[in-house]
C-alpha cells in the first residue's frame, strides 16, 4: 500500500487521493470487510468491478426506513420537539410510500410487503415504548460519519457511519446501532463483534474525555437491547487483526465465491459460477426448462445413479442369500472350505459375545457398573473392542467379570472369505483327475 502524507482528500468510500502525487489508496468499512469475508466474488463485484445493481431486499428496504423515522426521532428532540407515537407512524407511511420501487425484492414467499410494512410499524412502536420520553443521555451525534486510521502512519483507513452516539450525565459514552434483522443472536456474539468496536476506535481519538464506552445493540424486531465493552488491549488487537485481513485482500488474485445462506440475498447471481445456472433456469419456462442441456444432463445422471443404488442394493441381497446358503451348506457337510472351479471360500463360524447396544436399558445399566467401579478409563470412554480385550485378559477379577458377563449375550456370527486356489489346489485336482 503507497504511504501517504497526511490528510487524503476522499472521493468515495474506497478511494482517497493526496493532490500533491495521485497515489491511490483504499479506504475500508466494515461491510466492506465483511464483504471479503462472507464472499470475496461479492467483495470484488462490488467493490472492485463496482457492478451497481438497483435491487433492494425488502428487509433491507424496512431497516432503512426505521432508521430513517428514528434518526428523526432523534433529530426533532435535539429541537426540543418531541414526537408522538402516531406522527413517527405516519413519517413510517409516508417515507415507505415515497422509497417504493419496482426493484424491491422480497424472496420469503410466504410474506408480503405488508407483512414487512406492519413489521417496521412494530419495530418503532417497541422502541417508542422502551425509552421515552429518550432523555437517559445527551445525543452527540446521528448517522455520524467517524474516519480513522489502524496505524500510527495512516496506511490502513477506515470509515463508518454511527448510528446514535451518546453521552451519558455520569461522562461516559454509547455507540448505537440499530437491526431489524430477524435473528436474534447471543450475548457472545455482541462481546466478539467488530462494528462497534471499530467505531470505538475513532470515538477514542475523537474525544479525549471518552474513557467509558458502552457498545449499543437494538434489536429492535424483539425489542431487545444487548450491550458490550472493550478494553484497550481487545483494541489494539482488533487493530492487528483488521490490518491482516487488509493485507489478506490486498494480496488477493483470484477472488472465489463463498456459498453460506447469504447467497439468498446476494445482487450477483447471474455473475456468480456457483448461482449463474440456476439464475438462469429460473427464467425459462418450464417447456423450455427440461429441454435446457444442463438440466438434462443432470438429470440423466440422477436417473443413471438411481439405477445403479438399486441394481447394487438387489446384488447385495442376493450375496447375502448365497452366503447364508453356503454357511448351511458347510454346518451340513461338516467342512469348513468349500471349493469352487476358480476360487475357494473359507467359512468360519464362531460363537461371540455381545454386549448391549447403545442406548437399551441393559447398556445403560453396563455403562453404570464400569463407571462406578472405577474402570471406565480401561475402555475409552467404554470401546467395546477393548471392552471385550479386557474381559478376556482377566486383570479385573473374576467376580467383576462374572458381574461383566450377565450382560452379555452369545451369537453366533460366520465368515466367509474369498480367495483365489493356489497352486497345491491345482495340483491336487490334477492328482484326483489322474
Amino acid at each position: 500500500m503507497a504511504n501517504l502524507s497526511p490528510d487524503p482528500i476522499t472521493i468515495s468510500e474506497g478511494i482517497s487521493y493526496k493532490p500533491s502525487n495521485i497515489i491511490f489508496m483504499a479506504v475500508y468499512s466494515y461491510s466492506r470487510l465483511e464483504a471479503f469475508k462472507s464472499c470475496p466474488l461479492k467483495y470484488k463485484l462490488t467493490y472492485v468491478d463496482r457492478i451497481k445493481r438497483r435491487i433492494d431486499g425488502i428487509e433491507a428496504f424496512m431497516g432503512s426506513r426505521v432508521h430513517e423515522v428514528l434518526e428523526k426521532l432523534y433529530t426533532d428532540l435535539k429541537y426540543q420537539k418531541l414526537n408522538t407515537l402516531q406522527e413517527l407512524h405516519s413519517d413510517f407511511e409516508a417515507r415507505w410510500g415515497r422509497e417504493w420501487h419496482d426493484n424491491i425484492v422480497i424472496r420469503k414467499i410466504d410474506y408480503t410487503a405488508d407483512n414487512y410494512f406492519e413489521m417496521g410499524r412494530k419495530c418503532i412502536s417497541d422502541f417508542y415504548d422502551r425509552y421515552y420520553p429518550f432523555n437517559h443521555a445527551m445525543t452527540l451525534g446521528l448517522e455520524k460519519e467517524v474516519r480513522f486510521s489502524l496505524d500510527p502512519e495512516g496506511l490502513y483507513q477506515m470509515i463508518g457511519y454511527i448510528d446514535r452516539l451518546d453521552q451519558r450525565a455520569d461522562g461516559s459514552y454509547e455507540i448505537h446501532d440499530y437491526k431489524c434483522s430477524g435473528r436474534c443472536p447471543e450475548q457472545s456474539h455482541f462481546d466478539k463483534d467488530r462494528q462497534l468496536a471499530l467505531y470505538q476506535i475513532a470515538i477514542d481519538k475523537i474525544y479525549t474525555d471518552a474513557k467509558e464506552v458502552d457498545l449499543v445493540w437494538h434489536y429492535l424486531v424483539f425489542g431487545k437491547e444487548f450491550r458490550s465493552r472493550r478494553t484497550s488491549d481487545q483494541l489494539e488487537t482488533l487493530k492487528t487483526d483488521t490490518i491482516k485481513l487488509i493485507k489478506t485482500i490486498e494480496t488477493t488474485e483470484e477472488f472465489e465465491p463463498s456459498e453460506s445462506s447469504l447467497c439468498e440475498w446476494c445482487d450477483y447471481p447471474d455473475l456468480c459460477p456457483k448461482q449463474k445456472h440456476f439464475f438462469a433456469i429460473e427464467r425459462l419456462p418450464i417447456n423450455e426448462y427440461l429441454s435446457e442441456p444442463g438440466v438434462v444432463l443432470v438429470d440423466k445422471l440422477s436417473e443413471l445413479e438411481k439405477k445403479k443404488k438399486a441394481f447394487k442394493a438387489g446384488i447385495e441381497e442376493e450375496i447375502a442369500k448365497v452366503k447364508d446358503a453356503l454357511v448351511k451348506y458347510a454346518e451340513s457337510e461338516g467342512v469348513s472350505v468349500v471349493r469352487g472351479s476358480a476360487k475357494k471360500a473359507k467359512i468360519k463360524i464362531e460363537e461371540v459375545d455381545k454386549y448391549p447396544a447403545s442406548g437399551t436399558k441393559e447398556r445403560k445399566m453396563l455403562e453404570e457398573l464400569i463407571e462406578l467401579a472405577g474402570c471406565l478409563p480401561d475402555v475409552s470412554s467404554f470401546d467395546l473392542k477393548k471392552l471385550a480385550k479386557v474381559v478376556e485378559s482377566g486383570t479385573w477379577g473374576s467376580d467383576f467379570v462374572s458381574q461383566i458377563k450377565e450382560f452379555v449375550v452369545k451369537e453366533t456370527k460366520s465368515s466367509i472369505t474369498l480367495s483365489k486356489l493356489n497352486d497345491k489346489d491345482l495340483i491336487l485336482e490334477e492328482e484326483i483327475r489322474d
